[in-house]
């Protein structure tokens, strides 16, 4: 389970979960995926509309990612300590808006997808507590590639859109979890 989606969730007004599983076929290889999902109403405005109707608008967004990675780690067996990686992500940007003139409601949503790979470091930190089961920190940075998106050319070109969102440009992580 990671901390951030709960952090933005937390700080936007909304909600933010992120958990993966991760399974080793091999004693220094494992396939890890996640899900990740984070929605808050970023505002509320009122405005005026040909100088004598007012209205009000309320936006409602939402990421949806599911990440597929492969693990190896080169120094020790049984999958633990420093680890390289490489994922496949699919996110999905989603927005659904509503607009209110004269107490009419007007709504209208959006969905746009982007394909991503990414290459990373980390180390797991494996705290023993008993013979079947252990607490886990990982720390980890990642970097991204956008391989194909939906998302307008115009706000790709932004600096730092891209790693705002989560598709492409280094990220860090920290992941916290059990090992059974």
């Amino acid at each position: 389970m990671r901390v951030s989606p709960l952090l933005i969730g937390s700080l936007l007004g909304g909600f933010g979960i992120d958990a993966g599983f991760e399974f080793a076929p091999l004693q220094a290889a494992s396939v890890r995926a996640n899900v990740r999902y984070v929605g808050f109403s970023p505002f509320i405005f009122d405005f005026v509309y040909y100088e004598e109707d007012a209205g009000s608008a309320r936006a409602r967004l939402s990421m949806l990612r599911f990440n597929l990675e492969g693990r190896w780690y080169p120094g020790r067996n049984y999958v633990q300590g420093w680890f390289l990686s490489g994922a496949l992500q699919f996110q999905r940007l989603m927005a659904s808006g509503s607009i209110f003139v004269d107490d009419t409601e007007l709504s209208e949503g959006i969905g746009m997808n982007t394909w991503s790979a990414f290459a990373g470091l980390g180390y797991k930190i494996v705290f023993r507590s008993s013979q079947r089961a252990a607490f886990i920190m990982e720390p980890a940075i990642d970097v991204g590639w956008r391989l194909a998106s939906e998302i307008p050319h115009e706000v790709l070109s932004i600096p730092f859109t891209g790693w705002m969102m989560g598709t492409n440009g280094l990220r860090f992580s920290l992941l916290l979890g059990a090992a059974f």
